[in-house]
């Protein structure tokens, strides 16, 4: 059974991984329906698609930290604020990304 004490970040990059390392590992099949290979191409062409998904998977793993992390974390610094009573010393801006 998975371990439950993974954190969120490294199941989503496992997540991302994994999603990048099937698509580069379907891709090909289904170019194969369109594309005759040349003779020791193909091998180098599924090569190419699995190091396409995992930087792929990688891209996303930062974009969600950039992007998500980046304000989820502005947020809960405030919030701890809050939560000691510090509300009033701190000041906020929040905008929208």
């Amino acid at each position: 059974m998975a371990d439950v004490n993974i954190s969120i970040l490294k199941r989503l990059l496992l997540a991302f991984f994994g999603f990048g390392i099937l698509m580069g590992g379907v891709f090909p099949v289904y170019a194969s329906f369109f594309v005759d290979w040349k003779e020791g191409m193909f091998i180098w062409f599924v090569t190419g698609c699995l190091v396409a998904g995992i930087v792929l998977g990688l891209i996303n793993y930062f974009l969600v930290k950039i992007i998500l992390l980046k304000p989820i974390s502005s947020l809960a610094k405030v919030a701890e604020h809050i939560s000691k009573f510090e509300a009033f010393t701190v000041s906020v801006v929040l905008k929208n990304l």
